[in-house]
């Protein structure tokens, strides 16, 4: 689940969670947005918070590029 989802999903403002997983609220922005890849304690973080339902490839968005690799263009 991407984070934005998460949020929408549990009423919870960019602000309130970042302040529940001790960050700022533009640098859970900038993460939820996909714009930086958050370090390992924030990610960890942001996971326990979540109750693992934003996971760490979530986060990354491994699978988004993954899929993106499967589809086969060639560069």
């Amino acid at each position: 689940m991407n984070l934005h989802a998460f949020l929408k999903q549990n009423h919870l403002s960019i602000s309130q969670f970042a302040t529940e997983v001790k960050s700022t609220a533009g640098t859970i922005s900038r993460v939820a947005d996909g714009l930086v890849v958050p370090r390992r304690a924030l990610m960890l973080r942001i996971y326990a918070a979540t109750g693992g339902r934003v996971s760490p490839n979530d986060l990354v968005r491994i699978g988004a590029e993954i899929d993106d690799a499967k589809g086969g263009t060639d560069d």
